[in-house]
């Protein structure tokens, strides 16, 4: 089974480490996760792209290789296979004989469930926030979502209990989806609530896109100066490199400069952006919503039941 990718910060933290071994040097782990944490918030958005970036790519690696590898699964596995436990939120029976990890974690997430083994790979689920008015069916529970890689556990499915729970955040990537977890009662869904217009009228902010660096701005010009028969794949980005390259410093300074202003522009809408995204949280936590029973789970209207008919109508 492939490997799920490191994200950004696992990305940045091995830089880290190989740029600044003395910062770290005879600190023990604890501490260094505290440092490197701190170090990624000081980040500027800027600075940590090209890291989100390169998660980003080896995440689409990452669900390739998954779709081959479950066409592979496929082929060797029975029809009428039992998947019962595949994909489930479980808890722990017991932590006897399990290591020592496993006791701060409550739930977990069956990423692999083997039948004729009885076995299961698990990932922990960790407590991320409360769900909002958004989510009427979750409103005011815990969010769950996937722990980070570190802290898989291999056992027995008879160890695996499974729980209520269900999928809030749906997502193709399990890392980004969200639970709320129905432990030891059903799933009672909260009344639907009639949304009001006063939150109608309330979109969210759009957040302003990155702007291009100077390397963007020069192969953009390039490619309006050049023959567009000549811009064709590799050939392409080989001709713009090698132009890029050939620069010199009075040649790169318009596009540094014009990074420079839409980088300045860049910075002021994010200012703005930010102020509009908190005004936004908290006109939005002050909307009162009011349950409104006469609608159904699909906010449509119940079907309400016919008469039976009478002894007349009958005869």
């Amino acid at each position: 089974k492939p490997k799920r990718p490191m994200n950004a910060f696992h990305f940045f933290s091995a830089d880290f480490r190989s740029n600044k071994k003395e910062l770290l040097q005879g600190v023990r782990l604890g501490e260094c996760t505290k440092i490197l944490t701190q170090e990624w918030k000081k980040l500027s958005d800027r600075e940590k792209a090209p890291y989100l970036e390169k998660s980003k790519e080896m995440r689409i690696v990452y669900a390739k290789e998954m779709e081959e590898y479950k066409k592979e699964v496929s082929k060797l596995t029975p029809v009428g296979i039992d998947t019962s436990l595949l994909e489930q939120v479980v808890k722990l029976k017991s932590n006897v004989g399990a290591q020592s990890f496993t006791s701060k974690f409550q739930y977990w997430y069956v990423l692999t469930f083997i039948p004729d083994l009885q076995w299961v790979h698990l990932i922990p689920l960790k407590k991320v926030g409360v769900f909002g008015p958004e989510y009427p069916e979750a409103h005011g529970r815990t969010i769950w979502m996937i722990e980070d890689e570190g802290n898989e556990l291999d056992t027995t499915a008879a160890m695996c209990t499974v729980v209520k729970s269900q999928t809030i955040a749906n997502s193709e990537d399990a890392d980004d989806e969200q639970w709320v977890i129905f432990d030891g009662e059903k799933p009672k869904l909260a009344p639907i609530f009639a949304v009001p217009k006063a939150l109608q009228a309330l979109k969210e902010p759009i957040k302003p896109t990155n702007p291009p660096n100077s390397n963007s701005l020069f192969c953009a010009d390039a490619k309006t100066k050049t023959n567009i028969e000549e811009l064709k794949g590799k050939k392409c980005q080989e001709n713009l490199f090698r132009s890029l390259d050939s620069l010199n410093m009075d040649q790169k300074r318009p596009y540094r400069e014009q990074e420079a202003k839409l980088q300045s522009s860049y910075e002021k809408e994010m200012k703005k952006y930010r102020a509009s995204l908190e005004e936004w949280k908290r006109r939005i936590s002050n909307v009162q919503f009011r349950p409104h029973h006469g609608i159904n789970q699909m906010g449509k209207e119940p079907t309400k039941p016919k008469k039976y008919p009478t002894s007349y109508s009958l005869f």
